[in-house]
């Protein structure tokens, strides 16, 4: 489950294409254009292609609107509340580019910087440089994003409110990956062939074993695919902390989302069947589906359901806090209170309920007169799981902690240590199980990578067509440039290569798959500790590295995230302060949201805590951002989300971009 107070890179874009030579840069100390230039320059609306001042070509994402300025462009978007800048200097001086830059999207003063990040440059770059801000007093989202190439610098400018930033984020990524630079840009792998890692299997054990030691993580399996066959699998560390018992290939871990794939893959077993067409309105199959927009209800199709495209915002807070003995109409009445934020495939945004819901519905296509969660589970059984092999994958959490080969969860805390999390933490998982409640492991879903990969006609079995089952892969939405959406899959252009992944997070596990249909080679790693996260990127980089001979600095840029991330840590538990009585005592008691239940707030040996049922956490005090007063839950697996005080200092609210909750006081001590 990811943190929602701590923020770091949001925008850090992908690797540029080339482009001809462009005009030399101006300086930072050249004089801007005339009155008249700037009079005849007209705002671009997008989708279309403009150029910074040097001849320098960007592309400016549809539903978004590009202003060229005397030094760069400033992106408009339709709310008015997000301010973004690309600007160009010449020379070296990074933090003098950074100090012009700003001024040319707004004068106001800005807050201290929290984090200067200098992540390892690549693909033509000479120097990244990723700079984070402390929230400014109107709690606003600060980043620069610098990259210099030779003499030119270009600096990425972004500022507004969380939600804000949240619901265009990916047309902002789309902008600043576009960018066109001279000397940068990807390889063309296409007609390459790549290197068997058989035998490098050492060289890459050795690089686990070292990653897992240095995030603390206790355990990790890994599978590795190339030409239909496992060329590697094997487990590193424990199931459990404390415990000697080791992780192997077959341990039975949660994969959380990558669970979304495979929900698309029944989804494409029915559509091959004659039971569903991607294009059917939803309502067709299963008329007892509401959406808050009568109209988008009845217009929303089954692929809609499945492509983070149709408009609706992320809204997890319900599904974290809300689905102890709660059952799949969780789901649906959440879906049934929901507004779309931006147009249907105008921009991407996640969302778990659609991806349950269509599961579901897929699950009462086959079975109609069993409930939901059954009927899921069954067809998933009897389409996907039976036919694939994997006989251990299950989405039963109490059959999946019966066998005695699975892996307990762990979460980081505000220390960086990994702590073991109670089972219970993850049942919210059941809750959306076409979303990610599927248990599995690493060997087991190698065979559900080796039917991916299978473009053969033939006796073998065959969940979907491949028409159908490369469908999944198609681009739905762009995420960011070369980077889409599928259906339950994200896939990009990689150095010419199509890559096709998903990631998977929960309260204590971590789970990374992908596949490159085009040369046969694919992965998945599950870990169980959410340190896993950062181990998996290297070690797909690493895998990439081995089979091209390419240089993806995959040791480099995982040493420099861990060394971002303890840096953060540590400038967080510094801003924590003793709490006044004063501001304690009239929160003391039982307060209530009507999604996200009731939250009570109570003293336990001279300190605070928070219970909210399932979850049972200490409370850190502070007094940031500026103007704010926060408690800050301390103890996995939510670590690091924040409550922020009301004006009175009566109760409080739970903010996350675009879900904001409001709680009030309903019982006192």
């Amino acid at each position: 489950m990811p943190r929602i107070f701590i923020s770091f890179v949001l925008l850090l874009p992908v690797a540029c294409a080339s482009s001809p030579e462009p005009a030399p840069a101006p300086t930072a100390s050249a004089a801007g254009a005339t009155s008249a230039q700037a009079a005849e320059v007209k705002p671009v609306i997008g989708p279309a292609t403009t150029a910074l001042p040097s001849g320098v070509t960007i592309e400016v994402p549809a539903g978004l609107v590009a202003k060229p300025e005397d030094r760069g462009i400033r992106l408009l978007d339709p709310e008015g509340q997000v301010a973004v800048g690309l600007y160009e200097f010449e020379g070296h001086d990074l933090a003098a580019a950074l100090a012009s830059a700003w001024p040319l999207l707004g004068a106001e003063p800005l807050p201290k910087e929290e984090q200067v990040i200098d992540p390892p440059a690549k693909d033509g770059w000479d120097q990244v440089r990723v700079v984070n801000y402390e929230r400014d007093t109107e709690d606003r989202v600060l980043q620069a994003v610098l990259r210099r190439k030779g003499e030119r610098i270009f600096t990425s400018l972004l500022r507004g409110p969380e939600g804000a930033v949240d619901k265009r984020a990916a047309q902002i990524r789309t902008f600043f990956g576009s960018l066109k630079v001279p000397g940068v840009g990807d390889l063309d792998l296409s007609s390459q062939t790549p290197t068997s890692i058989r035998g490098k299997i050492a060289e890459l054990d050795a690089f686990i074993g070292e990653l897992l030691i240095a995030s603390g993580t206790p355990g990790l399996q890994i599978a590795v695919v190339e030409d239909g066959k496992i060329v590697h699998s094997k487990g590193f560390g424990v199931r459990e902390l404390g415990k000697k018992t080791p992780v192997d290939a077959d341990s039975l871990m949660l994969i959380g989302s990558v669970s979304k794939s495979m929900t698309t893959l029944l989804m494409a077993n029915l559509v091959d069947a004659g039971k569903l067409r991607w294009e059917q309105p939803v309502t067709q199959v299963y008329p007892d589906f509401t959406l808050a927009d009568p109209a988008q209800t009845e217009a929303i199709t089954v692929e809609e359901l499945v492509c983070a495209c149709a408009g609706l915002p992320r809204k997890d807070m319900p599904l974290v806090f809300e689905f102890e003995g709660k059952k799949s109409d969780l789901v649906f009445g959440q879906l049934a209170t929901m507004k779309a934020s931006t147009k249907p495939r105008e921009t991407f945004q996640y969302q778990n309920q659609m991806v349950a819901a269509a599961g579901f519905i897929a699950g009462h296509v086959l079975y109609p007169k069993m409930d939901l969660e059954r009927a899921y589970a069954e067809a998933m059984k009897t389409r996907v799981f039976g036919p694939l092999g994997m006989k251990r994958t299950t989405l039963d959490l109490k059959a999946a902690t019966r066998d005695r080969n699975h892996a307990t969860p762990h979460s980081e805390n505000l220390e960086e240590t990994h702590e073991k999390i109670d089972l219970a933490h993850e049942d919210f998982a059941r809750v959306v199980g076409p979303s990610g409640g599927i248990w599995s492991s690493a060997h087991e879903m190698a065979r559900y990578v080796i039917h991916e990969l299978d473009a053969s006609e033939g006796p073998k079995v065959k969940v979907a067509s491949q028409a159908n089952k490369s469908r999944r892969w198609s681009q739905q939405v762009a995420i960011g440039k070369d980077v889409f959406y599928g259906l339950g899959f994200m896939v990009e252009k990689q150095k010419g290569l199509q890559h096709v992944s998903h990631g998977g997070g929960t309260m204590g596990f971590a789970t990374l798959l992908g596949f490159y249909p085009d040369k046969g080679l694919g992965y998945v790693m599950i870990a169980n500790g959410t340190g896993g996260h950062a181990i998996e990127r290297a070690i797909r980089s690493r895998l990439f590295e081995l089979w091209f001979g390419i240089d993806e600095k995959a040791k480099e840029s995982f040493e420099a995230g861990k060394e971002a991330q303890t840096k953060a840590f540590a400038e967080l538990r510094k801003k924590f302060l003793p709490v006044d009585e004063a501001v304690l005592a009239p929160l003391l008691g039982v307060h209530e949201n009507a999604e996200l239940g009731r939250f009570e707030f109570v003293r336990r040996k001279g300190e605070l805590w928070l219970d909210t049922g399932v979850y049972d956490t200490r409370l850190g005090y502070m007094n940031e951002p500026p103007g704010k007063r926060v408690f800050v839950l301390l103890d996995p697996p939510l670590a690091g989300i924040g409550l922020e005080l009301d004006a009175p200092g009566k109760s409080f609210r739970l903010d996350r971009g675009q879900e904001v909750y409001e709680f009030s006081k309903v019982v006192s001590p």
